[in-house]
């Protein structure tokens, strides 16, 4: 039995990478400094934990303490 490999590599192009990869660490980065590590996502900020702490009062959060 043959089978007609052009056939199979098309279908295998068309398939690969065909959706969307708008997800993992490496998508996600902090506004204002761009890093990656220490993200907080919490409440939509944004913001890696540094950033968070610098601007805690400029956005509106207050410390308990």
């Amino acid at each position: 039995m043959k089978i007609d490999c052009k056939i199979k590599t098309d279908v295998i192009r068309h398939t690969h990478f065909s959706h969307n990869r708008i997800q993992g660490k490496g998508q996600r980065s902090c506004e204002r400094c761009g890093n990656h590590r220490g993200f907080n996502r919490k409440y939509k900020l944004n913001l890696c934990r540094r950033c968070f702490v610098e601007k805690a009062d400029a956005i509106g959060f207050k410390s308990l303490h």
